[in-house]
């Protein structure tokens, strides 16, 4: 897991007063400059990294920025220190997904890196009480995976990382988990395709639990999907 995600999942649960559900598992850290996409529709970019600190500018869904840094504020939340055309500044942990570019260029150097086409499917059998309108986010290798998938670059034995973040906007039964998790496909998913699957359970302020099957599947480009 990037140890800037431990940073933001405990500013959310001190910030919405959410118990979240956090997997741990091995992960190198951010190296940077990296690459960043804002996912979240509008995004105030700052002068330092606060709330409160002067707005430079905002920012849209989908739109790219080069990653420096992070850094914390007074009160522990954790930004990102960017640079884009509208100036340098810092954004908000939340709303910035950022690519591992270690894992991304180690699986593009390896001699068998294999193009894939990715998507995802997340199902809720019981949503408890917390409402059916959820909002999303899904990543591989940091990068943000649209409702369309996404082709990526896997070789066999080199790991990713996969995350995902659902967060329930009805009301007063607002949820929300995020789960972050590592990958490493074998020669034959590589040549085949293969899932990975997530369970994800978002919790609210009143322990009301409702429990997520994220499914990531890969599949070589130019193959039929997986059935």
């Amino acid at each position: 897991m990037k140890p800037f995600r431990y940073s933001f999942s405990a500013f959310c649960r001190l910030a919405v007063l959410l118990t979240v559900l956090v997997s741990v598992s091995p992960a190198t850290a951010l190296s940077f400059p990296a690459r960043g996409v804002v996912n979240h529709a509008s995004v105030n970019l700052r002068r330092s990294p606060g709330s409160g600190a002067e707005r430079i500018g905002k920012l849209s869904s989908g739109d790219r920025v080069t990653v420096t840094g992070t850094e914390e504020d007074g009160s522990g939340a954790a930004w990102y220190a960017v640079s884009c055309s509208k100036g340098s500044g810092y954004i908000l942990g939340e709303y910035l997904s950022v690519a591992d570019e270690e894992r991304i260029q180690a699986a593009s150097a390896s001699g068998e890196a294999v193009m894939m086409n990715v998507s995802v499917n997340a199902v809720c059998a019981n949503y408890h009480g917390l409402g059916k309108t959820w909002s999303r986010l899904f990543e591989i290798n940091g990068l943000p995976l649209p409702e369309k998938g996404l082709a990526v670059t896997l070789a066999p034995d080199v790991p990713f990382t996969l995350f995902s973040s659902l967060k329930s906007q009805s009301g007063k039964a607002r949820a929300a988990g995020v789960l972050d998790s590592v990958y490493t496909p074998g020669a034959e998913e590589i040549v085949r395709g293969f899932s990975v699957v997530q369970t994800l359970t978002a919790v609210n302020k009143n322990g009301k639990e409702a429990v997520w099957t994220v499914t990531f599947s890969f599949v070589p480009a130019g193959a039929f999907p997986l059935p």
